[in-house]
């Protein structure tokens, strides 16, 4: 015990990190608590998505506020995977709650978690960039964790593949979405299943999807990045228009794509809607350019927001793409970057039968009331239990 007791260490107010595999009981100066994060919902690496964050985020309010008068000790197990997970929590809580710069945040955690440069699994992906990233999202209006901003019950709503498979990969800017299909005449929407009886997908008509997704979403322009399954004239309107930039069998989009995606994005005002199927296809892809290009982030920073809306949204050899050209962008050079292009591809991705959409609706603005439910047999999940939303000012009194 006292080995186990060395580790620990104050994080900020009465709030300390102890790194043990032991289960330690609660003293009367002292209140030890742990995650318990579902594996089912975080990305094969470990990076959690938002509906986790919000969850521990409440964990860590409801303890600070039952026990104002002692001292609260997170208790983190010795694997990296488990380190990882509170590094990316508690420098979140302090960014979100406490508003400290995340290299101050992260540089009380070093001492007791040595893992915040370390990439996570298989990814660039670390530590830092994940509490990075979701810092320059807050200060962009794309995420709040305050009561009237991240809607839980939204963000599995729309996740479910009943539901359109939409996601907002930049709030209020930028959707996926798959594209509707010509049904029959009347038909609004038409579930899919493959040979042995299994869901694969639900197909929308074009009108349906006009009228339930597009205009409740204020998107002015639709970007088809795979060969189409609708007219134009089926969904274009006088608000929203229809553009094609074929590029489903580029793991790494050429140049003219990436200059094509963003005149597109600059000469509208609105949201845009990008139509593919494939989760590990070029809507992710193109988002990260996105926001490399025009919101400030860097490349390891995007990939990080794109994994923690949606694991799948991008592919290993795209953040090699999205951190070369986060680098080269200073130094406007373009050797790297194609040098990557030659690369031979990673192995296809599997099939989106077996897959489920991660899907964030981070803002009020993609966070508006669905219809696209109306037929299924899946439903909105009841309200998951929200507790100590007025919390910042305890945690100010905890660390006065």
């Amino acid at each position: 015990h006292q080995s186990t007791m060395a580790r620990q260490v104050r994080i900020f107010g009465r709030f300390h990190v102890i790194v043990s595999d032991k289960l330690l009981d609660n003293a009367n100066e002292l209140a030890y608590f742990y995650f318990a994060l579902n594996d089912k919902t975080l990305s094969k690496d470990g990076i959690p998505n938002l509906l986790e964050i919000e969850r521990a985020l409440n964990t860590i309010d409801r303890v600070i506020v039952e026990n104002l008068r002692r001292s609260t000790v997170l208790c983190v197990g010795t694997p990296l995977r488990s380190q990882t997970l509170a590094g990316i929590i508690v420098g979140v809580y302090m960014i979100m709650r406490l508003d400290l710069d995340p290299d101050e945040a992260l540089a009380r955690m070093d001492i007791v978690l040595p893992v915040l440069d370390t990439p996570i699994g298989n990814s660039l992906v670390t530590v830092r960039h994940c509490v990075r990233a979701l810092r320059r999202a807050r200060s962009l209006e794309w995420l709040s964790f305050s009561p009237d901003g991240f809607d839980p019950d939204e963000y599995q709503h729309f996740r479910n593949p009943l539901n359109a498979s939409l996601f907002p990969l930049i709030p209020e800017r930028l959707l996926s979405t798959p594209q509707p299909r010509c049904l029959a005449e009347g038909e609004e929407w038409r579930d899919v299943f493959d040979g042995c009886g299994l869901f694969v997908r639900r197909d929308f008509s074009p009108k349906y999807y006009l009228d339930a997704v597009l205009e409740p979403y204020d998107v002015v322009k639709c970007i088809r990045l795979e060969m189409p399954h609708y007219g134009k004239a089926d969904v274009a309107s006088q608000t929203v228009e229809v553009v094609d930039l074929f590029c489903e069998d580029e793991e790494i989009p050429g140049d003219r794509t990436v200059r094509e995606f963003l005149g597109h994005m600059d000469s509208c005002g609105g949201p845009v809607a990008m139509q593919s199927r494939q989760r590990h296809g070029q809507a992710g892809l193109l988002a990260g350019v996105y926001m490399v290009e025009r919101c400030g982030y860097g490349g390891e920073e995007a990939c990080a927001w794109l994994r923690m809306v949606d694991d799948s949204s991008i592919t290993p050899r795209q953040e090699q793409y999205l951190s070369a050209k986060s680098i080269l962008r200073a130094s406007s050079s373009d050797s790297n970057l194609l040098a990557l292009r030659s690369a031979p591809p990673n192995p296809s991705p599997s099939s989106a039968a077996t897959e489920v959409v991660v899907v964030a609706a981070a803002r009020s603005g993609f966070g508006r009331p669905s219809v696209l439910d109306s037929g299924s047999t899946l439903r909105r999940s009841s309200s998951a239990e929200m507790v100590a939303r007025d919390v910042p000012a305890a945690a100010a009194a905890a660390t006065a």
